[in-house]
């Protein structure tokens, strides 16, 4: 009998399924993402905050973070309209961990997204790759890494050490366009490791952590990795045509875009524009650079808006106006 009953027990040890593969990330990959994760803080006229961010680009004179844009750029509610002040901390909770100021050089409130850059860094950690991410899939296995309730967790002088979790893709959520829009998991996100890596078991970047459901346990959301490298690669936002009369009395016009652009890729920015008359169809303003009856007024471009007064020879109708940037510039961080 107890020789039967210990061949029972063999045979359910072998029966024992094993880890699967996106269970396990090897722990050289953990260091090399813990090293890329920063702390950044944020400090107001009479009020603070924190959140996570990670490293996506860098060179000798600058190191690019991102993180959301609701950590480092929006102000709380009741807040003076005075920008804050933002640090960003490498190796929190290390001997070694260090803190710079930082700018705010993109912000993109649509997608809760900003980089940062900083300046001076010694011994930057290797960038987390984000231009091939991985194509998620429900039950993919993730990765989060970040600070979660902030300072709340150090247990030394100085600032808290990062937090890796560990989940899995839930849900894949589209856009109107059909695009991915936002990522759903089934792990906690905590306040404070919004801005943060989530990456595969490879390392690879699948999304920035940005929220947790509301009243919810144990669902968290994600914003897709693509969205970093729209951001990074340039983009023009929101685009504003203010009427009225020039100098001379005519009517006139002024375009002022946003551009979006952390990583300095843009040389210039063009406006393309038709003026439709009463009651007649507005032309897709998404393709006016290759209407045949636009016309073409370059922009002065500085400190992230493009600005030009367009031609307007009649009060009546609408302007329709395209913002194309010209992506001449070939120099960028590695990353």
């Amino acid at each position: 009998m107890q020789r039967a009953l210990t061949l029972a027990v063999g045979l359910l040890a072998l029966a024992a399924p094993p880890a699967r593969a996106d269970d396990v990330i090897a722990p050289e990959t953990v260091a090399t993402i813990k090293a890329a994760t920063v702390y950044v803080r944020v400090e107001g006229d009479g009020w603070g905050g924190s959140g996570s961010g990670f490293v996506v680009a860098g060179d000798k004179e600058r190191v690019l973070v991102v993180t959301n844009h609701h950590v480092a750029v929006k102000l709380p509610p009741g807040a003076r309209p005075k920008p804050p002040a933002v640090s960003v901390v490498f190796g929190g909770g290390t001997a070694a961990e260090r803190e710079y100021p930082a700018t705010v050089v993109g912000a993109d409130e649509e997608r809760d997204l900003a980089v940062l850059r900083v300046a001076g860094v010694t011994d930057a950690p290797r960038p987390i790759t984000y231009t091939d991410p991985p194509k998620p899939v429900e039950t993919m296995g993730v990765f989060s890494f970040g600070f979660p309730l902030g300072q709340a967790l150090s247990v030394r002088k100085g600032f808290p050490a990062v937090t890796v979790g560990k989940a899995s893709v839930s849900s894949l959520r589209d856009g109107d366009d059909g695009e991915l829009a936002v990522i759903q998991i089934d792990g906690n996100l905590n306040p404070g490791n919004s801005g943060g890596p989530v990456v595969d078991v490879k390392g690879r970047l699948v999304g920035v952590a940005v929220a947790r459901a509301r009243d919810g346990q144990g669902i968290g959301f994600l914003i897709p990795a693509t969205e970093v490298g729209r951001l990074m690669a340039g983009r023009v936002g929101r685009v504003r045509v203010v009427s009225g009369k020039g100098a001379d009395g005519k009517p006139g016009a002024r375009v002022e875009a946003e551009v979006i652009d952390p990583a300095g890729v843009f040389r210039a920015a063009t406006a393309y524009y038709v003026v439709v008359p009463p009651k007649e169809k507005a032309p897709d303003a998404a393709a006016l650079d290759k209407h045949p009856d636009a016309r073409k007024l370059g922009l002065k471009l500085e400190k992230g808006v493009a600005t030009g007064d367009l031609a307007v020879t009649t009060a009546e109708g609408a302007v329709v106006v395209q913002v194309v940037g010209d992506r001449g510039r070939t120099r960028s961080p590695r990353g």
